[in-house]
Protein backbone atom coordinates (compact mmCIF):
# COMPACT_ATOMS: atom_id res chain seq x y z
CA UNK A 1 0.00 0.00 0.00
CA UNK A 2 1.39 3.17 -0.67
CA UNK A 3 2.62 5.54 1.85
CA UNK A 4 1.63 9.32 2.39
CA UNK A 5 3.43 12.64 2.82
CA UNK A 6 2.65 16.09 3.98
CA UNK A 7 5.64 18.44 2.28
CA UNK A 8 5.36 22.56 2.90
CA UNK A 9 7.77 24.31 1.16
CA UNK A 10 8.39 28.30 1.23
CA UNK A 11 7.83 30.49 -1.39
CA UNK A 12 10.66 32.96 -0.92
CA UNK A 13 11.06 35.98 -3.76
CA UNK A 14 12.91 39.29 -3.22
CA UNK A 15 14.72 41.92 -5.81
CA UNK A 16 12.93 39.86 -8.76
CA UNK A 17 14.80 36.16 -7.60
CA UNK A 18 13.27 33.27 -6.25
CA UNK A 19 14.98 31.07 -3.44
CA UNK A 20 15.54 27.41 -4.54
CA UNK A 21 17.63 24.18 -3.17
CA UNK A 22 19.38 22.33 -5.83
CA UNK A 23 18.82 18.30 -5.12
CA UNK A 24 20.67 15.67 -6.43
CA UNK A 25 19.98 12.19 -6.69
CA UNK A 26 23.41 10.52 -5.51
CA UNK A 27 22.66 7.28 -7.76
CA UNK A 28 21.23 8.65 -10.77
CA UNK A 29 22.75 12.16 -10.74
CA UNK A 30 19.46 13.68 -12.12
CA UNK A 31 19.12 17.37 -10.59
CA UNK A 32 16.02 19.51 -9.84
CA UNK A 33 15.60 22.64 -7.77
CA UNK A 34 12.91 23.33 -5.45
CA UNK A 35 11.78 25.67 -2.99
CA UNK A 36 13.21 24.96 0.69
CA UNK A 37 10.80 22.35 2.56
CA UNK A 38 10.01 19.20 3.24
CA UNK A 39 8.06 16.60 5.13
CA UNK A 40 5.65 17.17 7.90
CA UNK A 41 7.03 15.67 11.33
CA UNK A 42 5.00 14.34 14.55
CA UNK A 43 7.35 16.92 16.66
CA UNK A 44 6.18 19.63 14.36
CA UNK A 45 3.57 21.67 15.95
CA UNK A 46 1.31 22.91 12.25
CA UNK A 47 2.20 23.46 9.01
CA UNK A 48 3.69 26.48 9.75
CA UNK A 49 6.46 25.30 12.47
CA UNK A 50 7.56 22.36 9.77
CA UNK A 51 7.92 25.13 7.08
CA UNK A 52 9.83 27.49 9.05
CA UNK A 53 11.89 24.40 10.55
CA UNK A 54 12.78 22.69 6.81
CA UNK A 55 13.59 26.64 5.90
CA UNK A 56 16.44 26.98 8.11
CA UNK A 57 17.67 23.75 7.66
CA UNK A 58 18.01 23.66 3.85
CA UNK A 59 18.95 27.51 3.89
CA UNK A 60 19.98 28.99 6.87
CA UNK A 61 17.30 31.12 6.68
CA UNK A 62 14.45 32.44 9.41
CA UNK A 63 11.27 33.12 7.96
CA UNK A 64 7.92 34.37 8.40
CA UNK A 65 4.91 31.98 6.40
CA UNK A 66 1.90 34.13 5.48
CA UNK A 67 -1.04 31.81 3.26
CA UNK A 68 -0.76 28.76 0.92
CA UNK A 69 0.02 29.67 -2.71
CA UNK A 70 -0.27 26.08 -4.22
CA UNK A 71 -1.14 22.97 -3.42
CA UNK A 72 0.45 20.11 -5.62
CA UNK A 73 0.48 15.96 -5.83
CA UNK A 74 3.19 14.09 -6.75
CA UNK A 75 4.34 10.45 -6.60
CA UNK A 76 7.69 9.37 -5.49
CA UNK A 77 7.36 5.79 -7.26
CA UNK A 78 10.75 5.26 -5.90
CA UNK A 79 10.06 5.71 -2.30
CA UNK A 80 5.97 4.17 -2.78
CA UNK A 81 4.78 7.54 -1.66
CA UNK A 82 1.78 10.10 -2.68
CA UNK A 83 3.32 13.56 -1.30
CA UNK A 84 0.58 16.30 -0.86
CA UNK A 85 2.63 19.59 -1.10
CA UNK A 86 1.94 23.02 0.23
CA UNK A 87 3.60 25.99 -1.33
CA UNK A 88 3.56 28.65 0.86
CA UNK A 89 4.27 32.65 1.18
CA UNK A 90 7.46 33.74 2.99
CA UNK A 91 9.66 36.36 4.24
CA UNK A 92 13.21 36.33 4.81
CA UNK A 93 13.52 37.83 8.45
CA UNK A 94 17.22 36.85 9.37
CA UNK A 95 20.09 34.28 9.21
CA UNK A 96 22.33 33.65 6.07
CA UNK A 97 22.90 32.09 3.25
CA UNK A 98 23.80 28.57 3.73
CA UNK A 99 22.45 24.51 3.54
CA UNK A 100 25.06 23.28 6.48
CA UNK A 101 22.36 22.86 8.76
CA UNK A 102 20.81 20.16 6.68
CA UNK A 103 23.92 18.06 7.45
CA UNK A 104 23.11 15.17 9.67
CA UNK A 105 19.75 15.65 9.88
CA UNK A 106 18.76 12.09 7.29
CA UNK A 107 18.65 11.26 4.15
CA UNK A 108 18.44 15.08 3.07
CA UNK A 109 22.07 15.75 3.53
CA UNK A 110 22.85 13.27 0.32
CA UNK A 111 20.61 15.03 -1.73
CA UNK A 112 20.61 18.77 -1.07
CA UNK A 113 24.20 20.44 -2.97
CA UNK A 114 23.07 24.41 -2.54
CA UNK A 115 20.63 26.86 -2.50
CA UNK A 116 20.76 29.83 -4.12
CA UNK A 117 18.45 32.87 -5.05
CA UNK A 118 17.72 32.63 -9.35
CA UNK A 119 15.98 34.80 -11.73
CA UNK A 120 13.04 33.61 -13.99
CA UNK A 121 15.92 33.92 -16.67
CA UNK A 122 18.37 31.85 -14.62
CA UNK A 123 15.36 29.12 -14.21
CA UNK A 124 15.08 28.25 -18.25
CA UNK A 125 17.34 25.15 -18.23
CA UNK A 126 16.57 23.82 -14.90
CA UNK A 127 14.25 21.38 -13.95
CA UNK A 128 12.26 23.25 -11.48
CA UNK A 129 8.82 21.92 -9.34
CA UNK A 130 6.49 22.91 -9.04
CA UNK A 131 6.71 24.26 -12.70
CA UNK A 132 4.40 27.11 -12.29
CA UNK A 133 7.83 28.79 -11.21
CA UNK A 134 9.33 29.31 -14.34
CA UNK A 135 6.17 30.57 -16.19
CA UNK A 136 5.53 34.27 -16.32
CA UNK A 137 2.28 33.88 -14.50
CA UNK A 138 3.78 33.28 -11.36
CA UNK A 139 6.38 36.26 -11.56
CA UNK A 140 3.68 38.49 -13.12
CA UNK A 141 1.71 37.86 -9.95
CA UNK A 142 4.57 37.90 -7.54
CA UNK A 143 5.06 41.26 -8.65
CA UNK A 144 1.80 42.67 -7.74
CA UNK A 145 1.40 40.64 -4.89
CA UNK A 146 -1.77 39.28 -6.58
CA UNK A 147 -1.22 35.46 -6.00
CA UNK A 148 -3.83 33.31 -5.81
CA UNK A 149 -3.76 30.11 -3.98
CA UNK A 150 -4.30 27.48 -6.82
CA UNK A 151 -4.23 23.20 -7.05
CA UNK A 152 -1.47 22.17 -9.50
CA UNK A 153 -2.63 19.26 -10.00
CA UNK A 154 -1.09 15.73 -9.34
CA UNK A 155 2.52 14.55 -11.35
CA UNK A 156 3.72 11.06 -11.22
Amino acid sequence: MMKQRIRVAAILVKEGKVLLVKHVHPKTKYQWWVPPGGGLESTDASIYECVIREAWEETGYQIKVEDILYIREFKDDEQDVLNLELFMRGHVVGGYLTVENIYGKGEDDKYIKEAQWLSQKELIALNVFPEIIKENIFWEEIKKDSVKMRYLGRSN
